[in-house]
């Protein structure tokens, strides 16, 4: 018999107190994935952060929770990741277009959208301007420690809800457009870091053509995690596969860069 499928079967039929078990303490890691700037690659740092989380969680799961609205004409993770392929035959659980009595109920019993170790905690719908303070205000009442999931990684919270959080993965672009767009963030999160909040600085998108020394140089700052540049291809790809961009980076020095992240995650999560 095909081992490996028995496996995947296995971990299809998980439940929730399944996923519960294995979790050594019921304190849960709250990581925050920030970008300086717009379009420094947040999203992609995050949901790989999750699924290379979930594969050191043994017999749980990492929640990844998208608070940011998802706006008008502005691309959906629950898409771009397929989780309309995946959810299909099967109930997902939203978080967000619910009541706050049904979002309690759902919390009290442990749902979640379980897949490839993830529980996905995300939105189906863009918003409009006249709606978003409205939603804006349920984001901001999701107790994420009600959460299934041993570790919880946000991409892109409120910028003043940073505090709550134990650790910060703060994303900049090595485009020098980007980087004076998110000098004001750059500078305010230098700030909370030396009052003491964990942060860890992610420059995403560098190759060989790139000075990291001469920005680390213009921000007075050394010891950069650094990620480099992914083909816009990988991307297309994924969401016409209905994968993660991590998964189709397997021996790649991209793949290799992230891990070495996860480790230093891992290490102040244990330190």
């Amino acid at each position: 018999m095909n081992m490996k499928w028995l496996r995947w079967k296995r971990t299809k039929n998980k439940t929730n107190e399944e996923l519960e078990q294995g979790f050594s303490s019921k304190y849960k890691w709250k990581i925050a994935v920030v970008g300086m700037s717009q379009g420094v690659g947040a999203t992609f740092v995050a949901t790989s952060l999750a699924f290379l989380l979930s594969k050191k969680v043994e017999n749980g799961c990492v929640a990844y929770v998208e608070l940011e609205q998802v706006k008008e004409g502005a691309a959906m993770t629950y898409f771009s990741v397929g989780l309309d392929r995946c959810f299909q035959r099967k109930v997902f659980t939203d978080f967000f277009e619910t009541s706050a009595l049904q979002r309690k109920e759902n919390l009290k019993k442990r749902k979640l959208n379980y897949h490839k170790g993830i529980n996905w905690v995300v939105r189906r719908y863009q918003v409009s301007e006249s709606d978003s303070v409205h939603r804006e205000n349920i984001s901001c009442d999701l107790p994420l420690e009600e959460l299934v999931g041993s570790h919880i990684v946000v991409d892109r919270p409120e910028w003043s809800s940073l505090l709550r959080y134990d650790l910060i993965i703060a994303v900049v672009s090595p485009r020098p457009s980007r980087i004076f767009a998110g000098l004001e963030r750059y500078e305010e999160l230098r700030d909370r870091e030396a009052s003491g909040l964990p942060v860890i600085w992610v420059l995403n998108g560098t190759h060989e053509k790139i000075d990291c020394k001469q920005i680390e140089r213009f921000f007075k700052q050394k010891h950069w995690s650094s990620i480099g540049l992914a083909p816009t291809e990988l991307f297309d790809c994924a969401e016409f596969m209905g994968k993660l961009p991590i998964e189709l980076l397997e021996n790649t020095q991209i793949r290799r860069d992230f891990d070495k992240i996860v480790e230093n995650v891992w290490e102040k999560m244990r330190t």
